[in-house]
């Protein structure tokens, strides 16, 4: 990916924070219907052979309000990328760079560097990586860690990969996501459904549902959109037809459990998030599992159990 040039980290603006032009954003993409693939693409990424061995700096103890963050976060950056930091910075050394992260699309994230020339502040932490200091928000702690960054001369760009994230930071890093997105999606539908285009929406994915039966997808989305609307009756229907064409589509089982709450038919929604629960577990999607017990619970319902030997 190209680096560009940018004052803004994807609308994301900290005022306190003095900074020079963005460096580079890169993409990395984790897919909430398998966290298994997921970790294989970091995996497959790789660590590059000339990076810093995980875990071997000490964290910076000169940053007055930061937090000292401990070498678990594992940051590594690769010679290349040091070398085009100090040219960018000017500085061959001592230079802070900050790593933010922000939402992409409904199943991934940007990773956003940043030069930065302010002290890290009380909800930063740093890692000194090999003098080269790495600043982030605390409480993004489980998105940062594990993180590598190198710079590729051929396209000429920052690339940060995850290969060394920790499986329990990869399930916190893909429910951020989730959550980040549901967020997002909440907002737009709102606004939409205050500005009369929700009417609209809904007819275009009635046609393209009946266009396309077969497209599991078009039914969920056109069941996401009747559950804004508040037609919890018609919306189960839909994630009925996703899940018929799609058994393994989790998040259309935790919708339609929501649905049959909202509509009254408590004792199914207890079968299909039971359901959804083990297919969950079986997976090892943890976040998809968790919200489904979540559910189970406010309904009085009890947790399925764990298969044994379960691997």
């Amino acid at each position: 990916m190209e680096g560009r040039v940018e004052d803004r980290a994807g609308g994301l603006t900290v005022p306190s924070r003095r900074r020079v032009p963005r460096l580079e954003k890169e993409i990395a993409m984790i897919r909430r219907s398998s966290v298994a693939i997921a970790v294989a693409a970091f995996f497959i990424a790789g660590c590059s052979s000339d990076s810093p061995a995980p875990g071997g700096k000490t964290a910076e103890k000169a940053q007055p309000g930061a937090n000292s963050a401990s070498a678990a976060a594992g940051i590594q950056v690769t010679p290349a990328a040091k070398a085009q930091i100090a040219l960018v910075s000017g500085r061959p050394s001592g230079t802070r760079l900050r790593l933010e992260f922000t939402p992409e699309g409904c199943t991934g994230m940007k990773t956003h560097l940043d030069i930065q020339l302010d002290p890290a502040g009380a909800e930063d932490s740093v890692q000194d990586c090999g003098g080269l200091y790495c600043v982030y928000l605390t409480e993004q702690f489980p998105l940062v860690q594990g993180a590598l960054i190198d710079w590729k001369e051929k396209e000429q760009g920052f690339n940060v990969t995850f290969p060394n994230k920790t499986r329990e930071n990869q399930i916190k890093t893909t429910k951020w996501i989730n959550e980040e997105a549901e967020k997002r999606l909440k907002q737009l539908d709102e606004k939409d459904r205050t500005t009369g285009r929700l009417a609209e929406r809904i007819a275009e994915m009635r046609k393209l549902s009946l266009d396309d039966p077969e497209n599991e997808l078009g039914h969920f989305h056109f069941g996401q959109l009747l559950m804004v609307d508040g037609q919890y009756g018609e919306a189960a229907k839909c994630f009925d037809r996703t899940l018929a064409i799609a058994p393994d589509f989790l998040k259309a089982a935790q919708l339609l459990g929501e649905c049959l709450v909202k509509d009254g038919q408590k004792a199914r929604a207890i079968e299909v998030l039971s359901k959804g629960w083990t297919t969950a577990d079986n997976r090892g999607d943890v976040p998809s599992r968790d919200a489904m017990a979540a559910l189970l619970t406010s309904l009085g319902a009890p947790i399925p159990q764990s298969l044994p030997n379960k691997k």
